[in-house]
């Protein structure tokens, strides 16, 4: 099944701010990101329920618009947001 991946900020300048990924029917969230961020060379992660921690800060992933825990299901065709922390000024 494809999820709809949407990236933010150095995400975006990687792998494009919007992309899919396939995944097997009965993933989770943590799996999905997991598994992006190996396909498109962005590091191994282990996402916990807890959050995903990148160095420097937080990354903050949502599914279809909204925080969720990273053992939650995802369906065919939901879109995960890649948010990593953003700096400015």
């Amino acid at each position: 099944m494809k999820v709809k991946l949407r990236a933010i900020g150095f995400i975006a300048a990687k792998i494009g701010s919007k992309s899919s990924i396939d995944v097997s029917k009965g993933s989770t969230l943590g799996q999905v990101v997991s598994l992006a961020f190996k396909k498109y060379g962005l590091g191994e992660v282990n996402p916990t329920s807890s959050g995903l921690k990148i160095n420097p800060g937080y990354m903050r992933i949502l599914l279809n618009g909204k925080e969720q825990g990273f053992e939650v299901k995802v369906k065919d065709g939901d879109e995960v947001t890649l948010l990593p922390p953003l700096v400015g000024g």
